[in-house]
């Protein structure tokens, strides 16, 4: 497994990617709580932009992991195309050759 690392032969960065989704999900909810609590001795309104905050910052937080984890997949999905053309340019070679 430790050589596979160095290797490239399998792309690690949706596996990532998903981790830091995960980890950045964990630090917003801790510091939106945080900030809550600390936002219970000034006005409501403070209070009210504390929540909206912490919502946006989900939203935008998986907006951004998701447009990351698009990066690879388009890579993934070229790899498959290069490796279908390929394919076909060898059966073809194959097919004339025996003609």
């Amino acid at each position: 497994m430790f050589a596979s690392f160095f290797k490239f032969d399998k792309l690690i960065g949706s596996t990532l990617i998903q981790f830091f989704y995960y980890l950045g999900m964990l630090i917003i909810f801790v510091l939106g709580i945080k900030n809550i609590f600390e936002s219970f001795g000034d006005s409501f309104g403070r209070f009210l932009v504390v929540i909206l905050f912490t919502l946006i910052s989900f939203v935008v937080w998986r907006f951004t992991c998701e447009l990351y984890l698009l990066l690879f997949r388009i890579s993934d999905d070229l790899r498959d195309i290069k490796n279908h053309h390929l394919g076909r340019e060898a059966n073809n070679v194959d097919i004339d050759a025996e003609l």
